[in-house]
């Protein structure tokens, strides 16, 4: 069964290998620009100024940064939608599952898949949110990165799961149409996420855990349901 995953993986891994080099670029520049966007924050907080000023500084600099933390699970989580438009090409599903691949194992790699391709975003999610972290600020903690990673990671399970769900009920065509479309409510979801926990959370530590916290249970809620969903639509699927 291991061995099976692997090839599936590799199959899927090589036949979209010019995506995962740009997914990286595209993220590695996002991050170059978080980081811009971090450096500047840390010039402005050593400046002297109130409490109340630090903290419209940081509300100010976290609205501003959102777009970083939401665009990269976006751009790290559009190649389930690619690897089914290959595999449709070449009539792979069919293929696999008369060599006695099983319905639920295609899934499962597929949901790999996702997440393995979501590997760059979520590295550079990870040092974007250790430096902001770092910020010389009064209201900034290690919980204020913890919290902004939350919110992206959540975006994670969304794009994986909905992509997942649209392109096995759909096929890659549509699904990849759809997918576009879900991955801009995504992006509204995660700026309202991010624009709460800057209004509420930033001064509480409780209101900003219900903030992320509560987004990332959500995300991944409605993950495992597209899990399951795709799951039953594969299996009743004919090819």
């Amino acid at each position: 069964m291991i061995k099976k995953v692997r090839g599936l993986l590799l199959k899927d891994i090589l036949q979209t290998k010019s995506y995962f080099i740009t997914n990286s670029l595209i993220c590695l520049l996002f991050l170059a620009l978080a980081i811009f966007e971090i450096v500047l924050m840390f010039d402005n907080s050593a400046l002297p100024g109130s409490d109340a000023e630090q903290l419209d500084l940081l509300k100010s600099f976290i609205n501003s940064s959102f777009f970083y933390f939401c665009i990269f699970p976006i751009y790290s989580s559009s190649g389930i939608a690619l690897c089914f438009q290959q595999d449709e090409r070449c009539n792979f599903d069919k293929f696999a599952i008369s060599s006695g691949i099983s319905r639920k194992l295609i899934v499962n790699e597929r949901v790999i898949f996702g997440a393995i391709a979501s590997i760059p975003g979520v590295i550079f999610t990870i040092v974007a949110a250790i430096l902001v972290s770092m910020i010389n600020n009064p209201y900034v903690s290690s919980l204020t990165g913890l919290y902004l990673a939350l919110i992206s990671f959540g975006g994670y399970f969304l794009t994986i799961g909905v992509s997942l769900t649209l392109c096995t009920f759909l096929g890659s065509v549509k699904g990849r149409i759809w997918t576009s479309l879900a991955t801009i409510l995504t992006f509204l979801l995660q700026t309202v996420a991010f624009v709460l926990y800057a209004a509420f959370g930033i001064e509480h530590i409780l209101q900003g855990s219900i903030v992320a916290i509560g987004f990332f249970t959500i995300s991944i809620a409605i993950f495992i349901g597209a899990y399951f969903l795709s799951l039953r639509a594969y299996l009743n699927k004919d090819f």
